[in-house]
């Protein structure tokens, strides 16, 4: 039953059919999940060891212990578990056999205690046999082996009918189908490959060619090992072990053969022609569409050397060298990935390529064999990543997965947490999932699924953007991934719709910002998986937009710039904040700091100017300049270190006259600062802000001359030590409030309050943390600010 983390049911053998159905009621949440989930196949204190084969088709075909200890084949499909568990009943399941290619794990021979029947059609063939790995799908049929007890081999060639099946005759050498025939006693093949209308056949020892119309195979290579045999294009190619006489060792040999009988070769030569051996296993795989293999490159001191066959096959040549020295060789196998073959050194999973070879954060180890070596039997290649049983340092066995890069290297599940893990084996991905036998928490070595998004790290989509841009401006933003998106979906956060509609789409787009501000842009990147399923992520990045005239009012009418100095020579320019159409904020020193407003507004529906008033928190020497673009009149206020005073003139700017010869002043840059925020005191609360981590509660009222009553100013956040009040007209600022931390000078927090009105109000400060309550008053006509840096704190 499918288990998770130690939830388990179990089922009877007379209640498998009602079994099943709730078998796939809960496979089918199984698939949708990462974490592992666990079929116990043989419910009861004994696991049943499942040992699982590819297919074809949508399914996994594996072989289990039932409860009595006989061994039976199950085939899981559209989340059921098919058994079968009197011998093998194909007839039972034609579909068992059509279409499927199964591969025997080459690692072990199985013997079970208690044999079954074997029942093809509903008639019995043989009987008290132990049902082996199926050996290879032969045109539209299957070779099976079995045993029977004690001593006797047979084979079966079936395509899972009565009709369809037939017991070959087996000679002292060869299994004949007809012709060909196959090598096989006293051992059944372990590879057989197609060679263009001929058939490539290996045993442990032996290697064969068998060509049509002739019944008997002819023998390439006899050895005392064939490990490996692999067919690309119109070649075969295949590494065979010999003993030399008084070696203690075998020495290793690459050959090639075209098809014909007489046309084997060898593969890697030196300059005098003479076969290259090695003490080390060679290892054959494909990669990037042309064969490789690992053997020791003939130099002075010899190195281990990644060899690539020529374009016509018929020799190899070393494409990189690896490593100095053979003290530590590379051993027992190789996949290849589109990012380089993956092999092992001294247990550590190492990635060769043409660029570089590099160690890999993961270690691999067959617990099997009890080696630490790299058991390419027992992993899985699969899209461009592989699949194995590895660990990081440690002896907790688990399934990792790799794609050649240290980032898509990592652990996919914990199925037995602990020191010793599950130990993984007979990787199968079908149906968009994950199968593998291991050692579960409670049930032993079972059947267990994961989704393949697991073999996938999550998306890191990022932004390439510039932190500022001006009104105006075009922008280039790049979206980044270290995997390939599929799909990208950019919003500018300008957008007037509301919605998950793209603004555009691509990995590199444009966009103009046609007002000052900050903007965050957003994106979302999906990357379609190769079983379909599709990851997505988004992120995010603030754009600053600067207005094109910095310090501008009244639409870019009048530009205003701030000039500042101090006792000790230093000067600077202020940095401008837009505020409003009419408004402007400047700092000097910090962008949290605010220093000084200026305002311009039309009343030349009264007396024909603009009128310009400034208000101060800083007592510093400074000069504030106001040219108007439309006139060329240029207004300039002075204020002398020491003056906290603010000013209001109306008549300062008239509305229309003689063009000025002065020519622009040089225009600020400035960026307004997001950290410490000045908040409201309460949620939604229009009386009153905090400054200085909301520990001061400031309030303000003013008398409004014209009713004659006292009313409340309205707050407008600021920055952390500065907030403004407006009293008329929302976004009119009349009052600046700041209050700044001097308690390392002489134990007080420090009040400036700086006016753009004239009228009477009155500033109420509250210390939340003493409860301590500070009152400032200002009477009408009144245009001064002021400082106080003793009236905050007991």
């Amino acid at each position: 039953m499918l288990k998770q983390h130690g939830l388990r049911r179990r089922c009877s053998a007379l209640g498998f059919a009602s079994c099943a159905l709730a078998l796939a009621g809960l496979a089918v949440v199984a698939s949708a999940q990462s974490e592992p989930f666990v079929i116990d196949l043989n419910p009861g204190p004994d696991p049943s060891d499942p040992y699982l084969f590819e297919s074809e088709e949508e399914s996994v075909l594996f072989t289990f212990n039932e409860p009595d200890d006989s061994r039976s084949i199950g085939l899981y499909r559209d989340d059921v578990v098919q058994r079968f568990q009197t011998g093998v009943q194909f007839g039972a399941a034609p579909a068992l056999l059509n279409g499927l290619l199964l591969h025997a794990r080459r690692s072990q021979t199985p013997s079970w205690p208690h044999p079954g029947d074997l029942v093809i059609g509903g008639v019995t063939l043989a009987t008290d046999v132990a049902i082996s790995p199926i050996l290879r799908h032969f045109g539209d049929r299957v070779v099976l082996g079995y045993w029977s007890y004690p001593s006797t081999n047979g084979l079966v060639v079936t395509d899972g009918t009565l009709p369809g099946t037939e017991q070959p005759h087996v000679t002292d050498e060869y299994l004949c189908i007809g012709p060909p025939c196959l090598p096989f006693a006293p051992r059944p093949p372990l590879h057989i490959e197609a060679l263009g209308a001929s058939f490539v056949y290996s045993d442990s020892t032996r290697v064969f060619l068998a060509e049509p119309g002739v019944e008997t195979p002819q023998l390439l290579v006899r050895a005392r090992k064939v490990p490996d045999l692999l067919v690309h294009g119109q070649r075969a190619y295949f590494v065979a072990g010999f003993l030399e006489e008084g070696a203690p060792n075998l020495t290793w040999s690459l050959y090639s053969n075209d098809g014909v009988a007489g046309n084997t070769t060898w593969l890697a030569v030196d300059a005098q022609n003479r076969p290259v051996v090695s003490n080390s296993q060679p290892n054959l795989v494909l990669w990037r569409g042309q064969p490789h293999f690992f053997l020791p490159a003939r130099t002075a001191d010899p190195e281990l050397a990644l060899w690539t066959v020529d374009s016509d096959g018929r020799a190899a040549v070393v494409r990189e060298r690896i490593f100095d020295g053979l003290q530590d060789p590379l051993r027992n196998g190789a996949i290849s990935t589109t990012a380089g073959i993956l092999t092992t050194r001294a247990g550590e999973l190492w990635l060769v390529d043409t660029v570089e070879t590099r160690r890999l954060p993961a270690q691999t180890s067959d617990l099997r064999a009890k080696h630490e070596e790299f058991d390419r039997a027992n992993a899985l290649a699969w899209a461009d990543r592989v699949v194995f049983a590895g660990h990081d340092g440690d002896e907790s066995r688990e399934p990792w997965v790799t794609d050649g890069t240290e980032r898509g290297t990592f652990r996919i599940a914990d199925v037995f947490p602990g020191p010793t893990g599950s130990d993984p084996a007979d990787f199968v991905i079908r149906d968009g999932r994950l199968f593998f036998s291991a050692e579960a928490p409670e049930v032993g070595r079972e059947l267990v699924i994961l989704s393949l998004d697991t073999l996938f790290p999550p998306l890191d989509v990022g932004i390439t953007a510039p932190e500022t841009a001006a009104e105006g401006q075009e922008v280039s933003l790049k979206a980044t991934s270290s995997d390939p998106l599929t799909s990208t979906c950019w919003r500018f956060g300008d957008e007037t719709t509301d919605g998950d509609s793209c603004t555009a789409v691509g990995d590199e787009v444009t966009h103009t910002y046609d007002a000052p501000g900050t903007y965050t842009v957003t994106l979302t990147g999906e990357r379609t998986l190769p079983h379909g399923p599709v990851q997505s992520q988004s992120s995010t990045h603030d754009i600053f937009v600067e207005a094109v005239c910095p310090g501008c009012l009244s639409d870019g009418r009048f530009q205003v710039r701030v000039d500042w100095s101090l006792p000790t020579g230093e000067s600077g320019v202020g940095s401008p904040i837009e505020f409003s159409d009419d408004t402007v904020l400047f700092w000097f020193f910090d962008s949290a700091n605010i220093e000084l407003a200026v305002k311009v507004l039309d009343g030349s529906p009264i007396n024909g100017h603009y009128w310009l008033a400034h208000g101060a928190l800083s007592d510093v020497e400074y000069s504030i300049t106001v040219e108007d673009t439309t006139t060329g009149t240029i207004r300039e206020i002075f204020n002398p270190r020491g003056e906290l005073c603010g000013a209001i003139d109306v008549e300062a700017l008239p509305s229309a006259g003689q063009a000025s010869t002065v020519s622009g002043s040089t225009r600020a840059q400035s960026r307004p600062s997001t950290a410490g925020t000045a908040a409201a005191c309460s949620e939604g609360s229009d009386t009153s802000l905090c400054l200085r981590e909301q520990r001061f509660e400031v309030a303000v009222s003013y008398f409004d001359p014209g009713p004659e009553i006292w009313r409340i100013g309205r707050p407008i956040v600021g920055t952390d030590d500065t907030g403004m009040f407006w009293f008329f007209e929302p976004g009119n600022v009349e009052l600046l409030v700041k209050i700044l931390d001097g308690t390392a000078i002489n134990e007080h927090h420090w009040l400036y309050y700086g006016a753009l009105s004239d009228v009477e109000y009155r500033i109420e400060i509250r210390d939340r943390e003493t409860g301590r309550v500070s009152t400032v008053e200002n009477e009408a006509g009144d245009l001064c600010g002021g400082a106080f840096v003793n009236l905050l704190d007991e």
